[in-house]
């Protein structure tokens, strides 16, 4: 008996297995994604500190050094712009800060040793930080932060959302199949 009760769940399995992969509508619209972030954001929470963060790695021969230095360091919207032009143009590696990371991984970016603590540096009041090896020269600046324990941003937790969604579709598809076999 308890070799058929098994063999009959693992068919009942199988059968609902089929049942979702055939009906389960898997594409979801951004603006699902962004409700339900809304909605429960607060249950997304950061196990890793999060940065949006300004990095140029540009050649040490660029005579371009010291605009590149004010320039990183202005909040203003043409000064940015006048960034990315020159960064376009010469720069080994650009990020203009528009996404979100997580710190340990953009961090790695710099060369070793440039930030030996990154938690104290997230916490400091001084967001910037410049070095250089023998043929390149790093800017790095920090714009925001989020902290461990913070609600983790939409960008970084867009694959959990629809993670979730889609489970919720998966349990609907059941939950209508039993209903409709009852």
């Amino acid at each position: 008996k308890m070799v058929d009760d098994y063999r009959r769940s693992l068919m009942v399995y199988k059968y609902y297995q089929m049942y979702i992969t055939q009906k389960l509508d898997t594409f979801i619209l951004d603006s699902e994604i962004t409700n339900h972030y809304n909605r429960y954001g607060n249950n997304f929470i950061l196990n890793n500190n999060a940065i949006r963060a300004i990095f140029v790695q540009v050649p040490k021969s660029l005579p371009d050094g010291d605009k590149l230095r004010q320039l990183i360091r202005s909040d203003r919207e043409k000064d940015m712009i006048e960034l990315e032009e020159i960064c376009y143009k010469s720069a080994r590696t650009f990020n203009a800060g528009n996404n979100w990371e997580y710190a340990d991984e953009s961090i790695k970016q710099l060369p070793e040793g440039t930030i030996t603590n990154t938690e104290k540096f997230l916490q400091s009041s001084k967001k910037y930080v410049e070095a250089q090896d023998s043929i390149y020269n790093y800017l790095y600046r920090i714009i925001e932060v989020r902290f461990i324990g913070e609600q983790s941003p939409l960008e970084l937790s867009r694959n959990k959302v629809k993670e979730i969604i889609l489970n919720h579709r998966k349990n609907k598809l059941i939950k209508e199949l039993i209903s409709s076999l009852s």
